[in-house]
C-alpha cells in the first residue's frame, strides 16, 4: 500500500471521508497527538487497526464525537459529574469513560462494559467526524509502547504502507496524549495523566 500525506484541503477531506466509509483506517491530527481513525461500528476496520498499531486485544480504544448528539450513539450514561466535566473540557483533551451501549462493539471496548470517548478540538478531525456522521475509533498513530506522533511526517516515517491516508494538520498543540478518567457509581478516578490537570477536573467536580 502507498501511504499518501494530504494537505486538509476541502477535496481531501471529503476523500478522507469517503475512505472511512469503505471500511479503511486514516492517520489524522488531533489537538494531543496525531491518531489513527475508523469507523468504530465496523469491526474489520478496527481489527485493522489493532493489526496496525501491533496492539493488544486487552486494550480498549478510545472514541471520537464532533457533537454532543453523537455522545449518545456510544452511551447512555447521564451524571451531574458527567455533564460538569463534559461541558467544562469538551471540545478538549480529556478522554471520559462511562457505561457502554450494547450495539458498541465489545472488540472496540476490549469486552469491558464501558467506553472511552473523547470529543476532540481539532477542526480537521471535528470536520472528518462531522460528515463522516457517526463517531470514530481514535487510539494515537504508531506502533504500541512506541512513542506517540505529533506530526504527519513521524506518522509517515512509522507508518508508511499501513494506511493509505496521512492527513497532514501541522504539529499538535498540546503534544501529550488526553487525560482519561472513569466515572462509575458517580465516582471519578484518573486512568492516565495527560494535558489536563488533575488540579483542573477536580475543581470542576
Amino acid at each position: 500500500m502507498e501511504t499518501k500525506i494530504l494537505k486538509p484541503t476541502k477535496e481531501n477531506i471529503l476523500k478522507a471521508v469517503e475512505i472511512l466509509k469503505q471500511g479503511e483506517v486514516l492517520a489524522v491530527p488531533t489537538e494531543t497527538v496525531y491518531g489513527l481513525v475508523a469507523d468504530v461500528f465496523c469491526d474489520k476496520a478496527v481489527e485493522d487497526i489493532f493489526k496496525i498499531k501491533k496492539r493488544e486485544k486487552e486494550k480498549a480504544l478510545s472514541c471520537n464525537i464532533s457533537d454532543f448528539k453523537m455522545l449518545f450513539s456510544l452511551t447512555d450514561y447521564e451524571s451531574k459529574m458527567f455533564k460538569k466535566l463534559r461541558e467544562k473540557f469538551w471540545p478538549g483533551p480529556l478522554t471520559i469513560v462511562v457505561e457502554k451501549k450494547s450495539l458498541v462493539s465489545n472488540l472496540v471496548t476490549a469486552g469491558k462494559k464501558t467506553v472511552a470517548i473523547r470529543f476532540s478540538s481539532n477542526e480537521i478531525l471535528k470536520k472528518i467526524t462531522s460528515l463522516f456522521g457517526g463517531p470514530l475509533v481514535v487510539p494515537s498513530a504508531n506502533i504500541s509502547r512506541n512513542k506517540s506522533k505529533i506530526n504527519a511526517k513521524d506518522v509517515y516515517e512509522e507508518l508508511s504502507g499501513k494506511v493509505k491516508y496521512i492527513v497532514d494538520g501541522g504539529e499538535s498543540e498540546h503534544k501529550i496524549e488526553s487525560t482519561i478518567v472513569s466515572i462509575e457509581n458517580d465516582e471519578l478516578k484518573i486512568l492516565r495523566h495527560g494535558a489536563i490537570k488533575e488540579e483542573e477536573i477536580f475543581s470542576v467536580i
